[in-house]
């Protein structure tokens, strides 16, 4: 798809896999686009009043619309049916819609849905979505019937965010924004077991000798600083 202000991208592939002891299963793959965007840029700033994207973040839930349509195209033309498996990735701008789009999923399935057709079967634990630098795509209020985000509901949504990284704070908490599902946190130094981990990794990139080594984490010299937006206005 041309990159414009309100567009996206999107990949599906499939793999029929059989078995002997339970039904059949359809993998889908489907990625979605979140680098060399272009004008799309925009649309990751359309934040909306949520009155027309049920709590969303607009930008990326009139996104996750057109990658559905993509979805259900993709099933219709490959005549898909029966039992499937979804998996879901996506990175910065993708990982939003992608987080979304999962996330509407899971909340269709949690109330006896068949989102994806009559005749295509998708449970919660067929549903598989791992994103990469995910902002926060719900305006959450626990005062309402909202299905919370962060619940068991939505636990086979993860989110891989690296500390520091100012994508997945867009848009902020504090505007009472979350993210469906767990975030999976890199590199925080304040984590217990940081050093080991740390470590590990090290190890892991030092193993491949066609690689330079590495003796520091160059996130070890990050410091995070405090942006105080009234004077940026």
């Amino acid at each position: 798809i041309m990159a414009e202000t309100h567009t996206i991208g999107a990949v599906a592939g499939m793999k029929k896999i059989t078995c002997n002891s339970e039904n059949d299963t359809t993998l889908i793959a489907l990625s979605i686009r979140g680098d060399g965007y272009g004008n799309e840029w925009a649309s990751n700033f359309t934040i909306g009043y949520g009155t027309d994207s049920e709590n969303h973040h607009k930008g990326f839930y009139d996104s996750q619309k057109k990658v559905m349509d993509f979805l259900l195209t993709y099933i219709d033309d490959n005549d898909i049916s029966g039992n499937v498996k979804l998996w879901i990735s996506g990175f910065s701008r993708g990982a939003g819609v992608a987080n979304t789009l999962a996330g509407i999923l899971d909340t269709a399935i949690a109330r006896g849905e068949r989102p994806l057709g009559n005749d295509v079967n998708l449970t919660k634990h067929g549903l598989y979505a791992y994103t990469f630098a995910t902002p926060t795509t719900i305006c959450y209020d626990p005062e309402t019937d909202q299905m919370d985000p962060r619940s068991t509901d939505y636990n086979n949504i993860k989110s891989i965010i690296i500390y520091g990284d100012i994508v997945p704070m867009i848009m902020f908490e504090g505007l009472g924004f979350e993210r469906y599902g767990k975030d999976i946190v890199l590199s925080d130094p304040a984590d217990e077991n940081y050093d080991a981990s740390k470590q590990k990794v090290l190890d892991i990139f030092n193993s491949s000798h066609d690689l330079t080594q590495m003796s520091e984490y160059f996130l070890d010299d990050f410091t995070p600083y405090r942006i105080d937006l009234g004077a940026l206005l």
